[in-house]
Protein backbone atom coordinates (compact mmCIF):
# COMPACT_ATOMS: atom_id res chain seq x y z
CA UNK A 1 0.00 0.00 0.00
CA UNK A 2 1.09 3.55 -0.52
CA UNK A 3 0.63 4.49 3.16
CA UNK A 4 -2.53 6.51 2.58
CA UNK A 5 -5.54 5.69 4.71
CA UNK A 6 -8.48 4.52 2.62
CA UNK A 7 -11.46 6.80 3.17
CA UNK A 8 -14.81 5.07 3.20
CA UNK A 9 -17.62 7.16 1.73
CA UNK A 10 -20.96 6.47 3.33
CA UNK A 11 -24.35 7.68 2.15
CA UNK A 12 -26.99 8.41 4.78
CA UNK A 13 -30.75 8.81 4.52
CA UNK A 14 -33.62 8.72 7.00
CA UNK A 15 -35.28 5.33 7.39
CA UNK A 16 -38.70 6.95 6.82
CA UNK A 17 -39.45 10.36 5.43
CA UNK A 18 -42.06 10.80 8.14
CA UNK A 19 -39.54 10.71 10.99
CA UNK A 20 -39.45 13.97 12.92
CA UNK A 21 -36.02 14.73 11.44
CA UNK A 22 -37.22 14.58 7.83
CA UNK A 23 -36.60 18.28 7.31
CA UNK A 24 -32.93 17.89 8.16
CA UNK A 25 -30.17 16.63 5.90
CA UNK A 26 -29.57 12.98 6.82
CA UNK A 27 -26.19 13.01 5.08
CA UNK A 28 -24.93 15.90 7.21
CA UNK A 29 -26.35 14.38 10.41
CA UNK A 30 -24.73 11.02 9.66
CA UNK A 31 -21.37 12.64 8.92
CA UNK A 32 -21.56 14.68 12.14
CA UNK A 33 -22.20 11.51 14.15
CA UNK A 34 -19.45 9.63 12.27
CA UNK A 35 -17.05 12.47 13.12
CA UNK A 36 -17.52 11.68 16.82
CA UNK A 37 -15.19 8.72 16.35
CA UNK A 38 -15.61 5.52 18.33
CA UNK A 39 -17.77 7.06 21.08
CA UNK A 40 -21.10 7.75 19.42
CA UNK A 41 -23.02 7.73 22.71
CA UNK A 42 -26.23 9.68 23.24
CA UNK A 43 -24.39 12.09 25.52
CA UNK A 44 -21.75 12.85 22.86
CA UNK A 45 -24.45 13.37 20.22
CA UNK A 46 -26.23 15.85 22.50
CA UNK A 47 -22.99 17.76 23.16
CA UNK A 48 -22.37 17.98 19.40
CA UNK A 49 -26.00 19.00 18.76
CA UNK A 50 -25.78 21.93 21.17
CA UNK A 51 -23.67 23.67 18.54
CA UNK A 52 -26.25 25.68 16.60
CA UNK A 53 -24.13 25.46 13.44
CA UNK A 54 -24.61 21.67 13.20
CA UNK A 55 -27.34 19.87 11.32
CA UNK A 56 -27.79 17.73 14.45
CA UNK A 57 -28.95 20.85 16.31
CA UNK A 58 -32.09 20.95 14.13
CA UNK A 59 -33.02 17.41 15.27
CA UNK A 60 -33.61 18.46 18.86
CA UNK A 61 -36.29 20.44 20.66
CA UNK A 62 -34.33 23.14 22.49
CA UNK A 63 -37.28 24.87 24.16
CA UNK A 64 -36.99 23.42 27.67
CA UNK A 65 -40.75 23.40 28.35
CA UNK A 66 -41.58 21.65 25.09
CA UNK A 67 -38.67 19.26 25.52
CA UNK A 68 -39.88 18.39 29.04
CA UNK A 69 -43.38 17.68 27.73
CA UNK A 70 -41.96 15.52 24.92
CA UNK A 71 -39.92 13.65 27.52
CA UNK A 72 -43.01 13.08 29.66
CA UNK A 73 -44.89 11.72 26.65
CA UNK A 74 -42.01 9.34 25.88
CA UNK A 75 -41.90 8.27 29.54
CA UNK A 76 -45.66 7.61 29.53
CA UNK A 77 -45.25 5.49 26.39
CA UNK A 78 -42.38 3.53 27.96
CA UNK A 79 -44.40 2.94 31.13
CA UNK A 80 -47.41 1.69 29.17
CA UNK A 81 -45.26 -0.52 26.92
CA UNK A 82 -43.32 -1.93 29.90
CA UNK A 83 -46.32 -3.25 31.82
CA UNK A 84 -47.30 -6.88 31.45
CA UNK A 85 -50.09 -8.86 32.98
CA UNK A 86 -49.82 -12.38 34.24
CA UNK A 87 -52.89 -14.36 33.36
CA UNK A 88 -53.72 -17.93 34.26
CA UNK A 89 -55.04 -20.10 31.44
CA UNK A 90 -57.06 -23.19 32.16
CA UNK A 91 -57.33 -24.84 28.79
CA UNK A 92 -56.90 -28.50 27.91
CA UNK A 93 -54.07 -28.90 30.40
CA UNK A 94 -53.91 -30.74 33.68
CA UNK A 95 -52.47 -27.73 35.49
CA UNK A 96 -53.21 -24.06 34.89
CA UNK A 97 -50.56 -22.23 32.90
CA UNK A 98 -49.40 -18.70 33.67
CA UNK A 99 -48.85 -16.54 30.61
CA UNK A 100 -47.31 -13.06 30.48
CA UNK A 101 -48.69 -10.64 27.89
CA UNK A 102 -48.38 -6.91 27.40
CA UNK A 103 -50.99 -5.08 29.44
CA UNK A 104 -51.95 -2.60 26.72
CA UNK A 105 -51.88 -2.57 22.93
CA UNK A 106 -52.20 0.17 20.34
CA UNK A 107 -55.37 0.01 18.25
CA UNK A 108 -56.41 2.30 15.40
CA UNK A 109 -60.16 2.79 14.92
CA UNK A 110 -61.81 5.41 12.75
CA UNK A 111 -58.43 7.08 12.26
CA UNK A 112 -57.90 7.50 16.00
CA UNK A 113 -55.23 5.77 18.09
CA UNK A 114 -56.41 4.03 21.24
CA UNK A 115 -54.56 2.02 23.84
CA UNK A 116 -56.68 -0.84 25.07
CA UNK A 117 -56.40 -3.72 27.49
CA UNK A 118 -54.68 -6.53 25.55
CA UNK A 119 -57.00 -9.27 26.85
CA UNK A 120 -60.00 -7.19 25.79
CA UNK A 121 -58.49 -6.57 22.33
CA UNK A 122 -57.76 -10.27 21.85
CA UNK A 123 -61.38 -11.15 22.66
CA UNK A 124 -62.74 -9.03 19.78
CA UNK A 125 -61.98 -10.56 16.37
CA UNK A 126 -61.49 -7.25 14.55
CA UNK A 127 -59.06 -5.97 17.20
CA UNK A 128 -57.23 -9.29 17.51
CA UNK A 129 -56.75 -9.28 13.73
CA UNK A 130 -55.24 -5.80 13.97
CA UNK A 131 -52.80 -6.96 16.67
CA UNK A 132 -51.78 -9.97 14.59
CA UNK A 133 -51.33 -7.76 11.51
CA UNK A 134 -49.11 -5.48 13.60
CA UNK A 135 -46.98 -8.48 14.62
CA UNK A 136 -46.73 -9.48 10.97
CA UNK A 137 -45.65 -5.92 10.03
CA UNK A 138 -42.94 -6.12 12.70
CA UNK A 139 -41.78 -9.50 11.39
CA UNK A 140 -41.55 -8.03 7.88
CA UNK A 141 -39.46 -5.18 9.28
CA UNK A 142 -37.17 -7.67 11.03
CA UNK A 143 -36.92 -9.69 7.81
CA UNK A 144 -35.99 -6.56 5.86
CA UNK A 145 -33.32 -5.67 8.42
CA UNK A 146 -31.90 -9.21 8.41
CA UNK A 147 -31.93 -9.22 4.61
CA UNK A 148 -29.74 -6.12 4.59
CA UNK A 149 -27.40 -7.70 7.17
CA UNK A 150 -27.05 -10.92 5.20
CA UNK A 151 -25.59 -8.87 2.36
CA UNK A 152 -22.64 -8.21 4.67
CA UNK A 153 -22.62 -11.37 6.83
CA UNK A 154 -23.54 -14.68 5.26
CA UNK A 155 -24.26 -16.33 8.63
CA UNK A 156 -27.35 -14.12 9.02
CA UNK A 157 -28.98 -15.73 5.96
CA UNK A 158 -30.35 -18.69 7.93
CA UNK A 159 -32.01 -16.44 10.49
CA UNK A 160 -33.49 -14.28 7.72
CA UNK A 161 -34.77 -17.33 5.87
CA UNK A 162 -36.39 -18.68 9.05
CA UNK A 163 -38.17 -15.39 9.73
CA UNK A 164 -39.28 -15.16 6.11
CA UNK A 165 -40.60 -18.72 6.25
CA UNK A 166 -42.62 -17.82 9.35
CA UNK A 167 -44.05 -14.75 7.58
CA UNK A 168 -44.99 -16.85 4.55
CA UNK A 169 -46.76 -19.42 6.77
CA UNK A 170 -48.73 -16.76 8.64
CA UNK A 171 -49.75 -15.08 5.38
CA UNK A 172 -50.82 -18.45 3.96
CA UNK A 173 -52.88 -19.17 7.11
CA UNK A 174 -54.53 -15.75 6.82
CA UNK A 175 -55.30 -16.36 3.15
CA UNK A 176 -56.87 -19.76 3.85
CA UNK A 177 -58.84 -18.30 6.76
CA UNK A 178 -60.16 -15.38 4.69
CA UNK A 179 -61.15 -17.75 1.86
CA UNK A 180 -62.97 -19.91 4.41
CA UNK A 181 -64.84 -16.88 5.78
CA UNK A 182 -65.76 -15.79 2.25
CA UNK A 183 -67.25 -19.23 1.52
CA UNK A 184 -69.28 -19.33 4.76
Amino acid sequence: MNGKKKIKVRRFKWIHEAVPFGKTDAQKVGEEIDALGEDKSDARIIVKARDEKTELHKCFQWDVNEAAYDHWLTTAQRIRKSLIIITTLRKNTIAPVEVEIRAFERIVQDGKVWWVDTEQALSVDELAEQLIDDCLRRLRSISKKLNSYKQVREDVAQIHDGVQELIDRVEQMNKVESEHVAVV
